[in-house]
């Protein structure tokens, strides 16, 4: 699997875009990149796009998901309260995603939500509706 980032500390906003096969625990592994990044702040909201490629089938299974959490509870410290939106390209994807999302909110001061839309999601991290994201080449 490849990612890339770009932060705006202007939006206070990390997105991330994924390309090629997701490999279990990609988000991770683009969390810890991100959170070790000079630009990054706790609190920053984040943007994953995986609406290029297919999230693995048992993205959402449950001890994928109760092994995501133990991993979470790394980063809980780093990234603060905060926004994620996760924009994913298809129906399936999005059941996937929304599962993940949801197995999290009694354990985690992140708020997630799941979108088709990569509109809606910049509206629900307060972007503005023209801003490019640019990603680094």
């Amino acid at each position: 699997m490849a990612h890339t980032y770009y932060i705006d500390a202007g939006l206070n906003c990390a997105f991330v875009k994924y390309f090629g096969d997701f490999e279990k625990f990609e988000g991770f592994e683009a969390l810890g990149e991100i959170t070790c990044d000079a630009s990054h702040r706790g609190g920053m909201n984040m943007l994953h796009d995986v609406s290029r490629t297919t999230l693995p089938e048992n993205f959402g299974d449950g001890p994928i998901l109760r092994a995501g959490r133990e991993r979470l509870e790394e980063y809980d410290q780093k990234i603060e309260i905060c926004h994620i939106a996760w924009v994913t390209g298809s129906a399936l994807d999005y059941a996937k995603a929304h599962r993940w999302a949801v197995s999290t909110r009694l354990t985690s001061k992140i708020e997630r939500r799941v979108y088709r839309d990569l509109a809606a999601a910049k509206e629900w991290l307060d972007i503005p509706e023209d801003y490019v994201i640019t990603y680094p080449a």
